[in-house]
């Protein structure tokens, strides 16, 4: 089978001089993601595969390049991927990514005409890609698949746009929406979002989410770490995602436990002043993703408790789920309905979600025996690596693409 993949990923060379040099910076776990989609797909030799990339870097002057040149550059999972050139203004880096994505994919499709077992294969919906993809799919009469994260209609959920943004923004997020349901085939991240993306009748691959094998070499490196007395917090650090309902509830505990807090976001000021109130909060700010996970090995437990009644829950899964439990540190998390049961029997949850309750079932947990949270935090390792790591996922993803190709389909779930 060949693949034309169109993602965001890049080299880490590149991610870093982007989050270092931009003033705005891009997401670490879209990069995480797609290093470990690609991965798990690459291991599978009878797969050849066409990476293109267009950079997920701020438009200038908040992002450092005024011009994205046509650059190719390996990825960690041995693929070579091509840069598709623009501009990078606000609207003109779109349309330019829209052109530069049509021809690129034009000249595949002409080149492999003859060849009967291709895809399209594009990560996440974003309307500049699916316009070119979808008409030339039809015209070549090329089957499209694309894998959905996050819905369109969350796509400025963090933060509402304002003025000219916000003119730009409506008609960004309405031709995300006018193209999410014209891809032949779906894989997603919950089963919600089938009926939310009006595709009920598709075929439809569930996989939750998807980790790196590299993480089995994380684990080795940090395996002989001394657990220090601390919880642990990494990611987007915004008032949406309940950081200060975390700190409320750590600061009310009475041990001398600590609450590492990592991650960049609108609380960050916040962060900063209860820190100074209670010296057990240590805020790191956004470091490099190897700090991270060195410290997700050294903490004793992991926390993400979202707010289970957003309406979005039901539409994602957390990445740092999976991560968080492949690391064989503990977890306390809300009960998502995103988040199939299964997770639940390896990890602990947040069934009072106020200050209270988060500080009860932190006082709770931590007052376990240590083997008694190793223990959980091994088993929670095990699952993941027995049933979500980069190969099988991988290998779903190509039996999925390969089923009745040009007939009617299934939908198949994992």
């Amino acid at each position: 089978m060949k693949i034309y993949y169109i993602g965001t990923i890049c080299s880490d060379k590149t991610f870093n001089n982007i989050t270092d040099k931009s003033k705005v910076k891009p997401s670490i776990s879209a990069q995480v993601f797609e290093d470990s989609l690609l991965t798990g797909i690459n291991e599978n030799k009878n797969i050849e595969i066409s990476a293109h990339t267009f950079l997920t870097i701020a438009s200038y002057p908040n992002g450092y390049k005024l011009f994205i040149p046509p650059r190719k550059e390996i990825l960690k999972s041995g693929i070579s991927t091509q840069w598709y050139m623009t501009i990078n203004f606000a609207f003109l880096k779109q349309w330019g990514y829209c052109l530069s994505a049509f021809f690129s994919l034009l000249y595949w499709l002409i080149k492999n005409s003859d060849e009967k077992d291709k895809v399209i294969f594009c990560c996440s919906i974003f309307s500049f890609i699916a316009r070119p993809v979808t008409f030339l799919a039809k015209i070549f009469k090329t089957e499209t698949c694309v894998i959905v994260t996050d819905l369109p209609k969350f796509h400025f959920s963090l933060k509402k746009p304002t003025g000219m943004k916000k003119i730009f923004s409506n008609h960004f997020l309405n031709s995300q929406i006018k193209y999410q349901s014209k891809f032949d085939k779906y894989i997603l991240l919950t089963e919600y979002m089938k009926d939310e993306l009006d595709v009920p009748d598709k075929p439809c691959l569930i996989i939750e989410g998807i980790v790196n094998k590299n993480l089995f070499v994380a684990n080795k490196k940090y395996i002989n770490l001394k657990k220090e007395k601390a919880v642990m917090y990494a990611g987007m650090l915004n008032k949406k995602h309940r950081i200060e309902m975390l700190i409320k509830g750590f600061m009310l505990t009475k041990g001398d436990y600590e609450l590492w807090l990592f991650g960049s976001g609108d609380f960050e000021r916040e962060i900063q002043e209860y820190a100074k109130n209670d010296k057990r909060i240590k805020f790191f700010g956004r470091v490099n993703r190897n700090v991270v996970l060195e410290y997700e090995h050294r903490a004793s437990l992991l926390v993400n408790i979202r707010d289970s009644k957003e309406e979005y829950t039901k539409f994602s899964f957390p990445s740092k789920t999976i991560e968080y439990m492949a690391c064989g540190t503990p977890l306390l998390t809300t009960k998502l309905p995103g988040i199939p049961d299964e997770y639940y029997e390896y990890c602990y949850t947040l069934d009072d979600e106020t200050v209270d309750g988060v500080n009860k079932s932190l006082e709770n947990i931590l007052s376990l025996p240590q083997d008694e949270l190793l223990t959980k935090g091994k088993e929670a390792m095990n699952f993941i690596f027995s049933n979500k790591i980069a190969g099988i996922q991988g290998n779903k993803i190509i039996e999925f693409l390969s089923v009745n190709r040009g007939g009617l389909y299934e939908n198949i779930a994992n």
